[in-house]
């Protein structure tokens, strides 16, 4: 008989992305992934998604009541001090993608990365942590960096076009899998 685990998350990429990877990984044979979209989470402001993870987890458990799944994102672009960090989703409310090139050295492609952190937390309410990175480049030779946030200026490795260009089967298998394999692990499944 499969267990339920909620993915809480308000965000359907997010939540397509484990379904995927939850089919790919064989999770999906023991385990029932179901999405909690409506679940308010505050999110706390902290200089790592470990943190901030660990705290949505916390949060989602205590509302739930349940196992559950969180996910938190951070961005770094190594050459600007890990700038953004996990400040991803203000900066990509504050600054357009040109005004984050124009922080870099003009023609300078520089390295670049998600950091995902999943948090799992069982039903006595234990959190575990898995990380995942997707490594790329920021490039400032991208065409159109009109677009707001770093999805228009982030190319992932073994793509030649930024994130937001990616078709949507690729933006299921783009990401760094292992955190996911890790929690398979994990659980002993």
């Amino acid at each position: 008989m499969k267990r339920t685990v909620l993915y809480v998350t308000s965000n359907e990429l997010k939540f397509q992305v484990a379904r995927h990877i939850f089919e790919k990984t064989g999770l999906s044979d023991s385990i029932e992934l179901e999405q909690a979209s409506q679940v308010s989470l505050s999110e706390i402001q902290a200089e790592s998604s470990v943190d901030v993870a660990l705290r949505k987890a916390s949060d989602a458990y205590r509302v739930c009541g349940v196992s559950c799944i969180v996910s938190d994102s951070s961005f770094h672009i190594p050459a600007l001090n890990g700038f953004p960090g996990p400040f991803v989703k203000f900066v990509n409310r504050w600054l357009t993608a040109k005004q984050i090139l124009l922080m870099l050295e003009q023609d300078q492609r520089v390295e670049a990365f998600y950091d995902d952190v999943r948090v799992y937390v069982n039903a006595k309410g234990e959190s575990y942590a898995f990380h995942c990175t997707t490594h790329g480049h920021v490039d400032p030779a991208v065409r159109d960096a009109s677009g707001r946030g770093v999805d228009s200026i982030f190319i992932p490795d073994g793509f030649d076009v930024p994130l937001s260009s990616l078709q949507a089967d690729d933006l299921l298998s783009v990401w760094d899998e292992s955190g996911w394999w890790k929690l398979k692990a994990h659980l002993g499944v």
